[in-house]
């Protein structure tokens, strides 16, 4: 008789046990707050580039949460071409991400064709190494003083079957987590 009160006292221990600790699991929860900006660069060459601003405060996820959130870290990146002049190809495609000063790279990208349709609604993923994926989350860790980036796209010695004027219209991508208090 006493090893099943035995049993049954440890029975009970137990379960108040995991009901009295499974609360900690719940006080946070993730998001992913997806961020994208088209760029659209043109000119007469051996270069073109343009530049475009993101801030995290133009998305409402981001709003809507920013007195919640905890932390903030990358997840992953892509590009993909939209629109370009006919057969837009040259030395290479590339995609830089920079701090809010404009100045600061976090991370640039070299794809591995230059030729712009190679991009259309075919999506590269931006694969980074660990050290450019530390130097982001390092920028993202101040998210408060630090919500905006700036977007370069460039193609190097840009050449077409048509133009000059030559013109690229992409989209980069870039998905992060939000950690949110509950």
């Amino acid at each position: 008789m006493k090893r099943i009160i035995n049993y049954n006292a440890a029975f009970v221990i137990a379960i108040v046990g995991l009901f009295s600790t499974s609360c900690d699991q719940f006080e946070n929860v993730f998001l992913n707050l997806p961020i994208d900006k088209e760029i659209t660069a043109s000119g007469s060459g051996p270069d073109i580039f343009e530049r475009e601003t993101i801030c995290f405060t133009d998305y409402d996820s981001f709003n809507d949460n920013a007195e919640d959130i905890e932390e903030i870290k990358y997840v992953t990146s892509a590009f993909f071409t939209i629109n370009a002049t006919a057969g837009l190809q040259g030395t290479g495609i590339i995609a830089t991400l920079y701090q809010g000063d404009g100045v600061t790279p976090l991370f640039s990208f070299t794809m591995p064709s230059a030729v712009a349709d190679d991009y259309k609604n075919n999506p590269l993923k931006l694969t980074l190494n660990q050290q450019q994926i530390d130097l982001l989350n390092n920028y993202l860790a101040n998210y408060k003083t630090n919500n905006c980036f700036v977007a370069e796209l460039r193609v190097a010695n840009v050449t077409g079957t048509s133009g000059p004027p030559y013109s690229i219209t992409g989209k980069f991508e870039m998905v992060v987590e939000l950690q949110i208090k509950l």
